[in-house]
């Protein structure tokens, strides 16, 4: 279960370098980590909120049919090298509100949690395809744990295999999107599968 918000984390990356990297320097050396819990709390709470939607869909038994769209358009995303990413104002405003009240790192994470990241999205979406608060809190601290990488040595990162990472970042979104669609196909198989053995039982009995 928690194997694709990791990979999703990841493949976010690269994107964390660009965009949430220089949110980290603000957070000033070693308080970084103490940012990035704030960060990956705020994901955990939004992946419970969300996955409240993935109880009702698993509800009406169409989450599986979910997880198939989502995978696809995240197999669309890393094929056609789609960017994602959050608009440079909301960005700006997040630095200068941390510049102008001072905040604790840990607080600067938690409103960094909730900016519009493209991959933050992508791993919410994916909370809608699990049942319950709890798996949606786990899913998005596992997608954190999956950024933590680049967020704690970006500019090593940077510096070093930046060429490379696009390529990473592809590989990564596209086993992410298989297992989605591979899980989505699986239980819509298993759902169909006993009908058709109590059908086939049915009908044999009947003959006998």
């Amino acid at each position: 279960m928690f194997v694709t918000p990791f990979l999703i984390g990841l493949a976010g990356s690269l994107h964390c370098i660009g965009m949430c990297g220089p949110l980290a320097a603000v957070a000033n050396g070693g308080k970084n980590v103490v940012y990035n819990i704030g960060r990956i709390f705020t994901y955990g709470v939004l992946g419970s909120l969300v996955s409240i939607i993935g109880t009702g869909l698993n509800m009406i038994g169409v989450q599986q049919w979910v997880s198939i769209v989502l995978g696809i358009c995240i197999l669309v995303v890393a094929i056609a090298n789609i960017h994602l990413v959050a608009p440079s104002f909301v960005v700006k405003f997040i630095v200068h509100l941390r510049s102008k009240f001072k905040l604790r790192p840990i607080f600067s994470g938690m409103i960094n949690g909730l900016l519009p990241c493209g991959m933050t999205l992508v791993a919410l979406g994916y909370c809608t395809t699990v049942n319950g608060p709890l798996e949606g809190f786990s899913s998005m601290i596992i997608f954190g744990l999956g950024t933590l990488p680049a967020m704690l040595s970006f500019s090593l990162i940077a510096k070093s295999i930046t060429r490379k990472l696009p390529n990473i970042q592809t590989a990564l979104m596209i086993v992410s999107a298989i297992i989605l669609i591979g899980r989505g196909v699986y239980v819509t198989a298993h759902e169909i599968h006993p009908g058709i053995v109590v059908c086939g039982a049915t009908s044999q009995h009947s003959i006998e």
